[in-house]
């Protein structure tokens, strides 16, 4: 079945080749937008993914830039890319787009650039890396993470409801949020303990859950994190969070000791760490910045 609504994937990093894989393969008409090597390997063989032991091409179409009439423009470049990008799409014709990126500061900045009420703040839930030209990864796991997004106010509007449709057309595990600003601190609270494991333990995923002290401070990092989101008026999201503040440590500690040595854990923590050391590091001075200020003030 083919659907009307018109979509671009701005950035075909890992993460947009899979929404852009996922979206087509469902039957949305799909552009991609990018830069640099990757549209270099683009613009020769196409979007290429790995299925098993086979490599398949999806069909998707290679745009220069946002000109044209979209519905939805998924934003999935890094944290360090991501004003520019705005920059770039301030003045297409879409009205709503989708920023699946990391930000603890808030869309104030990004709403300035873009106009206010086309920003719609979301988060992948996707993961894995680029090799050779080819997409290896996928969506995660929907016990793990969902595609997570709602309005910056939190009201179900008509394009929320739009774009539940197509992630539920695309069969993409998601989560409609009313607090989006809440669920991004809370996953960067995460997130950035998660990363610096994997610098601390080497750079190697397995090294770092295979030492219990590691793991034990990484816990500690990320229940400390939480507690003081909580103690300064954050609401823990998604509501799965809480087992960081209600399981005993050894029981976390060994629970994310198995996931750094899994299949998951490379895909998920440490492609992306490898691949992207300078936005994770971008991410771990903001995030202690802001929690520094929130303990300020309390």
């Amino acid at each position: 079945m083919r659907y009307k609504e018109r979509l671009l994937i701005f950035g075909c990093g890992a993460v947009g080749s899979i929404y852009a894989k996922s979206l087509s393969l469902a039957g949305y008409p799909v552009s991609v937008c990018t830069r640099g090597q990757r549209l270099s390997e683009l613009s020769k063989r196409g979007l290429l993914y790995r299925e098993g032991n086979r490599t398949l091409r999806c069909p998707v179409r290679l745009v220069k830039d946002s000109a044209g009439s979209y519905d939805f423009i998924f934003v999935t470049v890094r944290r360090e890319q991501a004003e520019e990008a705005f920059r770039q799409l301030a003045d297409s014709e879409c009205k709503n787009i989708v920023s699946m990126i990391n930000n603890p500061d808030g869309y104030e900045s990004w709403e300035k650039i873009l106009g206010r009420g086309r920003l719609i703040p979301a988060f992948p839930g996707a993961g894995g890396s680029i090799e050779g030209g080819v997409l290896y990864g996928g969506l995660t796991p929907s016990f793990l993470q969902k595609t997570s997004f709602g309005e910056i106010g939190g009201e179900r509007t008509a394009r929320i409801y739009a774009l539940k449709r197509i992630f539920l057309r695309s069969h993409i595990p998601f989560a409609i949020c009313p607090r989006m600003y809440d669920w991004q601190l809370c996953h960067l609270a995460m997130v950035v303990p998660l990363g610096d494991a994997i610098y601390e333990g080497g750079g190697n995923h397995i090294d770092a859950g295979r030492s219990r002290a590691l793991m034990k401070k990484t816990v500690r990092r990320i229940r400390s994190n939480l507690w003081l989101l909580k103690k300064s008026g954050i609401r823990i999201l998604p509501g799965e969070m809480k087992l960081f503040l209600l399981l005993p440590e050894p029981v976390l500690s060994a629970s994310l000791s198995a996931f750094y040595c899994s299949e998951s854990g490379e895909r998920f923590i440490y492609r992306h760490a490898e691949k992207a050391r300078a936005e994770m590091e971008l991410l771990h001075r903001e995030l202690y910045r802001i929690l520094k200020k929130r303990r300020e003030v309390q």
